[in-house]
């Protein structure tokens, strides 16, 4: 590589994905600029997954394996890791994340090294991002056979601040990133059972410039079974919330002086992702337990009023309406 090309590393948690792991190396190993490495780290798959990766005859792909910890752990490690896992394996001096499930367009790490040579100083790059069901693109799809938006032409590059203009389609966790240095300097992604990927994007973006591409070269897949949709299927069930930091990482920032010109942005963002969570928890029937995160948004606005009077109808009647919006959302697609 030249010394103007970014060197870039993948890394790549792997959990019992057997089903989308050869899909997604298969596109992560068509960029047009290659990575590097590309880092799969198994985290106690009991599946065919492994083999699958193992079976991939590219010395650039290297299979780790540890006990099941979560995403988190598999993606790191940071300072003071016990594990020399993801991150801290990698040798590029950029590191790119997939999931085992999602899927890149075949210029994406070339779209990440437009956006790093646009803004040397940014410490996190990230792409734009589209959402397709799981099955609904084939293996002769991928990369960058994937239809362009209509408005590709319009994409730009631009610094960003998470908390005035986070959007998932703009930054997540297959679609980012970072300047390992800047990274391992971290104490990385936790290892708790929900939100361990948004608790890191808040605690890195108080202390570092992220500059993102409205060009869409990442794929997020839902529908697939994975931890989104087990969350969801949890929360359908009516089983209790799990615990995540989110809010406590959101309220220890916003009692920082070192952040005091940035509260108003930080107090907004807590009060977008507490409305986006309670709604969630509508949508299965969990009144009270939306009702307990809507209790801490601090600016009463019409999503607020709207999902407190939602919260208060009995669960039965929630589900049903739950149930016909659902069917309804389908119709239209």
């Amino acid at each position: 590589m030249s010394s103007a090309t970014p060197d870039i590393s993948v890394v790549i948690p792997l959990f019992e994905a057997e089903a989308f792991i050869v899909a997604t190396l298969d596109s992560v190993l068509a960029q047009t600029l290659p990575a590097r490495e590309v880092i799969v780290v198994d985290d106690g798959s009991t599946d065919r997954g492994p083999a699958l990766v193992e079976a991939i005859a590219d010395p650039r792909v290297r299979l780790i394996r540890q006990a099941n910890a979560g995403p988190g752990a598999a993606r790191n490690t940071g300072a003071g890791a016990p594990r020399n896992t993801g991150i801290s394996a990698a040798r590029g001096a950029w590191v790119a994340l997939i999931d085992a499930d999602d899927l890149w367009r075949s210029d994406h790490l070339a779209n990440l090294a437009a956006v790093i040579a646009a803004h040397p100083a940014a410490d996190a790059v990230a792409a734009a991002s589209v959402t397709f069901e799981a099955g609904a693109f084939g293996a002769g799809m991928l990369g960058s056979g994937l239809p362009p938006p209509d408005d590709e032409r319009a994409a730009t590059t631009r610094e960003i601040d998470l908390f005035r203009d986070h959007r998932s389609d703009l930054f997540n966790a297959s679609s980012i990133a970072f300047r390992r240095a800047a990274f391992t300097a971290t104490t990385g992604f936790g290892t708790f059972g929900a939100g361990e990927d948004t608790e890191f994007w808040i605690r890195f973006a108080l202390d570092h410039r992220i500059a993102i591409s409205t060009r869409p070269t990442a794929l997020y897949r839902r529908s697939n079974g994975g931890i989104m949709d087990r969350e969801q299927a949890r929360m359908a069930r009516g089983d209790p919330m799990l615990v995540s930091p989110v809010f406590a990482t959101l309220d220890a920032a916003l009692l920082a002086p070192a952040h005091a010109a940035r509260h108003a942005a930080i107090r907004a963002y807590a009060d977008r992702t507490r409305i986006a969570y309670a709604r969630s928890r509508v949508y299965h029937g969990q009144g009270i337990a939306a009702r307990a995160l809507l209790a801490n948004v601090t600016h009463w606005n019409a999503a607020r009023g709207v999902l407190t009077a939602l919260s208060l109808l009995p669960k039965p009647v929630l589900q049903y309406l739950s149930r016909n919006y659902s069917r309804a959302k389908r119709m239209l697609r």
